[in-house]
């Protein structure tokens, strides 16, 4: 079945002379709460992109240029 946020918890498995324990936890997929916004900046200043997940601490994002995945470096900050 399709696990769902309710389906967390702890299970358990008895028999007449034992038991084991489990514990599931269900992680919801990251989404994407606000969409990026175009923007328009002058030549020399910075663009700046925000986007706000339904996560926080998310550390493997990408951000992208066309076809070309961007770096984290001096030019780009992530």
């Amino acid at each position: 079945h399709k696990l769902m946020m309710e389906d967390s918890g702890e299970y358990i498995c008895e028999t007449g002379s034992g038991k084991s324990i489990a514990t599931l936890t269900v992680k919801e997929h990251v989404r994407i709460v606000q969409e990026l916004s175009d923007i328009t900046v002058m030549t020399g200043k910075d663009a700046i992109f925000e986007v706000e997940l339904s996560h926080s601490g998310i550390t493997n994002g990408e951000w992208w240029l066309g076809d070309n995945l961007l770096q984290n470096n001096d030019l780009n900050q992530m």
